[in-house]
């Protein structure tokens, strides 16, 4: 049996990804919060197995999200 060259894996960058057909980018309120909000308003079932949401109105979902962009495990990224 050979033995493993384990590695810890890199954190992701705070940077942006960009792929073929998608663009993945570190969450920033102040540019994603109100397009995240209107994506996400009455559709409550989004949140069901998720330990955080639905959220009441626009300001608490941001207050949310600013208490998430800073974190960097895990970090957050936006499509």
């Amino acid at each position: 049996m050979h033995e493993l060259d384990w590695r810890p894996a890199k954190r992701p960058e705070r940077t942006a990804l960009n792929g073929d057909s998608v663009l993945l980018e570190p969450l920033d309120v102040a540019r994603h919060g109100e397009d995240l909000f209107a994506a996400t308003a009455g559709a409550d079932s989004t949140w069901d197995y998720l330990p955080y949401g639905p959220f009441s109105d626009k300001r608490e979902f941001v207050g949310w999200l600013e208490q998430r962009a800073p974190i960097d495990d895990p970090l957050t990224f936006t499509i």
